[in-house]
């Protein structure tokens, strides 16, 4: 014999689902200690990243990159050895093309005419610091560089001065 199920009028039933729906609520209210610091942690964690993002947006300067070992000339191909004669392009495309010798930096400028060019650094021939090439004073010299150039950059003009003077160029 079956046992005789029980029916339950429509009201009877809505009223038993809406107190299951009110217990399950009230079951999700109930989280562990650490839920209820989660908000203000959430919003700790989105001011962070909005505040280094912004941080990041603002750096709008072009900023020379190092040189390594493994680098080679954008012109040339050869390994870029010696930094008291290297030199960088960027585009406005965030390329940077790297140079051993500053006549190989001249020849690619001249070869890539199409080429949009967001800022140059030359290294600075005696004290190996990065400069602006509008900044820089070149000079031909009888200076042996990588690529037989002889142009060397420096910061200081009175200093270009001496050192052509020093390192005459030979006809």
């Amino acid at each position: 014999m079956m046992p005789k199920l029980k029916c339950v009028n429509k009201s009877q039933w809505e009223k038993n689902c809406t107190q299951r729906r009110r217990d399950a609520k009230n079951t999700q209210r109930l989280h562990p200690s650490w839920f209820f610091f989660a908000e203000p942690l959430r919003l700790f964690a989105f001011a962070c990243v909005f505040v280094f993002y912004l941080l990041a947006c603002d750096s709008s300067e072009i900023k020379p990159v190092d040189i390594y070992p493994e680098d080679m000339c954008s012109h040339c191909r050869m390994a870029i050895s010696d930094q008291s004669f290297a030199s960088e392009i960027f585009t406005d495309t965030d390329e940077v093309y790297k140079f051993d010798d500053l006549g190989c930096l001249e020849k690619f400028k001249e070869k890539s005419t199409g080429l949009k060019i967001a800022a140059t650094f030359v290294k600075d021939y005696e004290t190996k610091k990065w400069l602006p090439y509008e900044r820089s004073t070149i000079v031909q010299t009888s200076i042996k560089t990588p690529m037989g150039s002889g142009k060397v950059a420096l910061a200081d003009s009175g200093r270009a001065k001496e050192i052509l003077e020093q390192f005459p160029v030979n006809n």
